[in-house]
């Protein structure tokens, strides 16, 4: 019996004050098998971000009276989100638009009204030019290297003890990862230094389970992280 696993799907947030673009985007992107999430102003736009973490991020130049560029220059200003693709589009795709999008380091524009095959060859692209390579850290035998290296993962499982990260990288035991995490930092855990237990397991091609766990974990912390409570 021949089975295939499904790949997770990409996060995209659209950030669009029109509600038309929401349902063709909606339709667009799933059919795709990405995930949308939408936001029609900055400030929700940017919670999406710290939510989802998203593989790539569109934004209209104009949302209403308030300006999409505002949010570009927000994530490119944090080190978190940085490095996730933005693209924005415009109804008015000027070139003032176009060089101030890649000013502030937008890796694509698209113009209004969008043309559905141009808009998928435009996502497909961003997202392979940007996408993670699946790194073995246990092929790094000289202990003298050093090796810097940042990926966005998924917390799994959480206890008072340790958590499973999974991610691009596979970790040899004994290695110190450093988590950067809104959850963690809610918690009262992103203090604490983790280790890993032992090296990382397959989870998936591409994609590592590391058990790790914490180091220095104080009782409140700890408290917090016991009432946690998981809901279907």
């Amino acid at each position: 019996m021949n089975s295939t696993k499904r790949k997770r799907p990409k996060n995209i947030v659209i950030a669009e004050d029109d509600i038309t673009i929401h349902i063709v985007f909606d339709k667009i992107l799933k059919n795709l098998g990405y995930n949308p999430s939408f936001a029609s102003n900055v400030e929700d736009a940017i919670l999406l971000v710290n939510e989802n973490s998203p593989h790539l991020i569109i934004i209209d130049v104009f949302l209403g009276d308030q300006d999409g560029f505002d949010i570009v220059k927000q994530l490119k200003q944090t080190q978190k989100y940085k490095d996730i693709p933005i693209m924005m589009m415009s109804s008015t795709m000027t070139k003032q638009v176009l060089l101030k999008s890649i000013e502030l380091g937008a890796s694509d524009n698209i113009a209004k009204p969008i043309q559905n095959k141009v808009l998928i060859q435009k996502i497909r692209k961003i997202l392979k030019d940007n996408q993670l390579p699946s790194v073995d850290m246990t092929k790094l035998k000289d202990k003298n290297t050093t090796t810097d290296l940042k990926c966005h993962g998924d917390l799994i499982r959480i206890n008072e003890v340790s958590c499973i990260l999974k991610s691009p990288i596979k970790f040899k035991e004994n290695k110190h990862p450093v988590l950067e995490s809104n959850f963690l930092d809610f918690l009262g855990a992103s203090k604490c230094k983790v280790r890993s237990v032992r090296t990382s397991a397959v989870a998936e091609p591409g994609e590592y389970n590391t058990e790790l766990t914490f180091l220095g974990m104080d009782e409140k912390t700890s408290t917090k992280i016991r009432k946690i409570k998981i809901t279907p």
